[in-house]
């Protein structure tokens, strides 16, 4: 996708302290969207694509720092982020003093001076634990008021346990696309049985990591609804492959109360950034 730059003629300065900020970070670069809360409306949605990946965020954060947007003092900000490496455990378990020691057990590689978060996901009473830079850490705390940070998934999991992604079937898999990462989370009615992250090296890499994740966890295909979004659509191979091996196969699909106050290119790429503004 190119960049892109969209702002409602609805957007309103004066009363910015009554919109949410949602800013999803991605390794190749970063969108954003400011959602106003009092007419369920979004009023600014952006993109920005990088050529190369920028693993430690700098990049990001130039661009955060340069843009006008981004220095309005919002009612709530959002701010989610992709990690090379996380995991989720239960709440009571987590300890933030042993949490590097669990990722690093897990194969991760978090530099001395990473911060290491631990994301509450209330309904669900688990912990995602993952790393980010400490420059951006701290630029971030100085950069928004009422900052609130979160893993990538996070949204994805509230939307699943809280039937905000509506499924009539027993299991719900949820398959989130980044260009060669795919994350999977599937729940069993209210409850998260599984969430991780496959690094692929093509379409029917992606196809057999969410098999072999049936598989493994013994789930009924035909009582499996599985949603899909990010960098797909229906015509892509990706889905055509899924919809032939998986049953019940289906893009995402966002609230029908949300409002837009301009056109929306490629709505599945952003589903997940536009949950973000209903995340607690």
């Amino acid at each position: 996708m190119n960049d892109l730059s969209l702002i409602s003629p609805s957007f309103d300065k004066q009363i910015v302290n009554s919109y949410t900020l949602s800013v999803k970070l991605r390794f190749d670069g970063l969108s954003f969207c400011v959602f106003d809360v009092v007419t369920n409306t979004f009023v600014a949605l952006g993109n920005t694509d990088f050529e190369e990946p920028d693993m430690n965020f700098a990049r990001q954060e130039e661009f955060m720092a340069c843009n006008e947007l981004f220095s309005y003092n919002y009612k709530r900000t959002l701010v989610s982020i992709d990690s090379q490496a996380f995991t989720m455990m239960p709440s009571s378990l987590f300890d933030e003093q042993k949490a590097r020691g669990v990722l690093e057990f897990l194969g991760a590689k978090p530099a001395p001076d990473d911060r290491i978060v631990g994301d509450t996901v209330s309904i669900a009473d688990d912990t995602i634990v993952y790393y980010l830079p400490q420059f951006l850490y701290y630029f971030l705390q100085s950069q928004f008021a009422n900052l609130r940070l979160m893993h990538c998934v996070e949204p994805v999991v509230e939307a699943m346990l809280t039937k905000r992604l509506a499924t009539d079937r027993k299991n719900t898999v949820n398959i989130v696309v980044e260009n060669t990462r795919m994350y999977i989370l599937v729940a069993e009615g209210n409850r998260l049985k599984l969430s991780n992250f496959y690094d692929t090296a093509d379409v029917s890499d992606m196809v057999y990591a969410v098999m072999n994740t049936l598989d493994q966890l013994n789930i009924n295909n035909d009582d499996t609804s599985v949603t899909v979004s990010g960098n797909i659509d229906e015509r892509s191979e990706l889905f055509r492959l899924l919809s032939r091996f998986a049953h019940n196969v289906r893009m995402a699909s966002l609230p029908l109360y949300f409002q837009y106050g301009f056109q929306v290119p490629d709505e599945q790429r952003f589903v997940n950034l536009f949950l973000m503004s209903l995340c607690e």
